[in-house]
């Protein structure tokens, strides 16, 4: 009887363990809530309650996919892509609490349709005739300027598809 509750014991404390821990891959940082404000986390293992889950930021270049679609007065566009992308490690705080970690949905998916629905007969998308260089090119200048105040950079954009169909 003893061994078991021993065994029991183990067990709940290695659950326990895992539970309270998070890993923070190197090339990113995380963001934790707490009831002090936000926790800044650089690589390496971190032990906290579980409630406590860190939001992740590059602040290497890595990869970041994002496909987001459009339909309004510009007629219907639909991107597909992947980003390179980092955060500046200064610039977290201001970022997570402006977007609390849906930066990539709520800040950069925009500033991609505003750049499509404003530059699509420039780059001749609505025709089909295009050359994706250049407009990953465009988008990754455009994102830039955007993005300046957030500490973000975009190093490319490599297109996977495409599509902007004419006014509705």
């Amino acid at each position: 009887m003893k061994k078991k509750t021993i065994i029991i014991a183990i067990c709940a404390a290695i659950v326990l363990l895992v539970a309270s821990g998070q890993y923070i891959h190197r090339g990113y940082m995380g963001v934790i809530e707490s009831g002090d404000g936000l926790v800044l986390l650089d690589h390496g293992l971190h032990l906290g309650p579980p409630w406590h889950r860190a939001t992740i930021y590059p602040v290497e270049s890595r990869e970041t996919h994002i496909e987001t679609y459009y339909d309004g007065p510009a007629g219907k566009m639909h991107f597909d892509g992947v980003l390179l992308l980092s955060v500046c490690s200064d610039s977290i705080v201001k970022l997570h609490r402006s977007y609390e970690g849906a930066f990539v949905e709520e800040l950069i998916s925009p500033a991609v349709v505003e750049f499509l629905s404003d530059y699509a007969d420039a780059y001749g998308l609505r025709q089909g005739r295009y050359s994706q260089h250049e407009v990953g090119e465009g988008i990754s200048r455009h994102l830039n300027l955007a993005l300046t105040e957030y500490g973000i950079t975009v190093i490319s954009v490599r297109l996977r598809s495409i599509e902007a169909g004419g006014d509705q």
